[in-house]
């Protein structure tokens, strides 16, 4: 049951999303809400005052650009010759002024989620409303010379998951939690929240649970990636300090993120690390055969291309990659 807080979607544009579940709202019943928010996206166009709170001159360093010496990994060089990045930039300042507007759709993003919460105070509903405050992914915004997601390094695939309790609940959970999570436990949390039942075995878990026990630094969790210029298929996998990346024809890659949260040296090759390496390549395929999988994305693929009429058809439909920019 969604609930009607007098906002309308015009007005809170801004991709962050919002879960809002009351176990007793004014008329007893209990209801859900999710609010996804276009902002940050591209195209990286802010609100004037958005925009102005981050003056190019105030902005963060450069970070992992290959003309001071970085080098991608080749599964990325390949994908960035399927992506307008790097090369799509005018010059230097219209580069950091796209930096200066993602930070300032951040901002508008904030204030929206401000108003959000505001609404619920005033229909007398905040006190019995849990919020969880999450993203579908992060943003490289010209980190390592990449733009956009369709990666797995922190910058892409780091994002933000904070669980607001009402503050009629009956307990609260801890106010940290080191469990390592991914967006595949909210769907069970919705469910442990509402006391609901779903037949099946899922590899989420209630992040309400998750906060009463012990944390658990060693809970594998896993992503993988299969589109917009992807030549092969991409998967992580994180268990504890650990990131292992495998990309499908190409050379891991694995860091300590303890050590080294920057994502700087990358360890796959390193012989002191092989038994860690032969570790997380076990654990990643008890989720999934890598190869078999990659196939069957790209025989999907093939199948859709097919459908639609051939590839040339194909390129003429769908959405646009990007948002489009608001009307002046």
């Amino acid at each position: 049951m969604a609930k009607d807080l007098g906002l309308t979607h015009s007005e809170v544009f801004g991709v962050l999303s919002l879960g809002l579940f009351s176990s007793a709202a004014q008329d007893d019943e209990p209801w859900c809400l999710y609010v996804g928010l276009v902002a940050p996206h591209h195209p990286l166009v802010a609100p004037q005052e958005f925009y102005d709170l981050y003056p190019l001159d105030s902005l963060p360093p450069d970070k992992l650009r290959q003309r001071d010496g970085y080098k991608q990994h080749p599964w990325l060089e390949k994908m960035s010759h399927a992506m307008v990045g790097e090369d799509g930039w005018q010059n230097e300042e219209e580069r950091r002024s796209a930096i200066a507007a993602y930070y300032g759709l951040t901002s508008y993003m904030d204030h929206n989620v401000g108003r959000i919460v505001d609404a619920l105070r005033a229909s007398g509903q905040f006190d019995d409303t849990t919020i969880i405050y999450s993203s579908d992914h992060g943003e490289n915004i010209g980190v390592r010379d990449l733009w956009g997601k369709m990666n797995m390094y922190e910058e892409s695939a780091a994002i933000p998951l904070i669980v607001a309790p009402a503050p009629n609940a009956a307990s609260a959970p801890r106010a940290t939690c080191a469990t390592t999570a991914s967006l595949l436990d909210i769907s069970e949390t919705i469910l442990d929240h509402f006391d609901a039942d779903l037949p099946g075995d899922r590899p989420g878990q209630s992040l309400y649970a998750m906060a009463q026990t012990d944390d658990n630094t060693d809970r594998a969790v896993f992503s993988e990636y299969h589109a917009i210029g992807a030549v092969s298929g991409a998967f992580m996998l994180r268990k504890g300090r650990w990131k292992l990346i495998e990309y499908v024809g190409f050379e891991p890659e694995m860091f300590d993120l303890d050590t080294d949260p920057e994502e700087l040296t990358d360890l796959a090759q390193n012989p002191d690390y092989a038994d860690v390496l032969a570790m997380l390549k076990a654990e990643m395929r008890q989720v999934c055969d890598l190869e078999a999988v990659n196939a069957m994305a790209f025989a999907d693929q093939e199948e859709m291309i097919k459908a639609y009429g051939g590839k040339e058809i194909a390129a003429t439909m769908g959405a646009p990659s990007s948002t489009p920019p608001p009307k002046t």
